[in-house]
């Protein structure tokens, strides 16, 4: 998923929609990549995981 940002900004908040078919998405990693620089964000706050949105 690619989320789009027009300027720079403090914080971003992007709802993703999914279907995950395994259990436990919460236990999963989030890897989000400043697709500029190839670099992570590690300053990443996930509020609410399941099967159906992150």
């Amino acid at each position: 998923m690619v989320v789009s940002v027009d300027q720079p900004s403090d914080a971003v908040l992007a709802l993703i929609q999914w279907r995950r078919k395994d259990f436990n998405p919460e236990n999963k990693d989030l890897i989000v990549i400043d697709a500029k620089t190839g670099k992570r964000i590690t300053n990443v706050c996930r509020f609410q995981i399941n099967r159906e949105k992150r």
